[in-house]
C-alpha cells in the first residue's frame, strides 16, 4: 500500500524478522527490499543498513546541488 504513493519505499525498507526462512527471503527479493535483518538485531547491522539508505539520499542531494540542469529536470517531475 505504501508503494502506491512512494514507489521507492521498498528500496528504503529495513525488514526485521525473527527467522529469515526461504519464504521471507523470497518475499523480500520479489518486493525489492534490500535490507533484511534477523533478530536479535546487532547494532552494527542496523547502523549499516540505515547508513546505506541515507548515503543514497546524500549522493542524490549532492547531485542536485552540483548539477543545475539535472535539478531543473527533477523539479519538473
Amino acid at each position: 500500500a505504501i508503494a502506491d504513493k512512494y514507489p521507492n519505499a521498498c528500496h528504503d525498507t529495513i525488514m526485521v524478522t525473527g527467522s529469515a526462512n526461504d519464504d521471507v527471503v523470497d518475499m523480500c527479493v520479489a518486493s525489492g527490499v534490500n535490507h533484511l535483518l534477523e533478530k536479535p538485531v546487532r547494532p552494527y547491522a542496523l547502523q549499516l543498513a540505515v547508513r546505506s539508505i541515507v548515503s543514497k539520499y546524500l549522493k542524490f542531494a549532492k547531485l542536485l546541488l552540483s548539477n543545475p540542469d539535472f535539478a531543473q529536470r527533477i523539479g519538473r517531475i
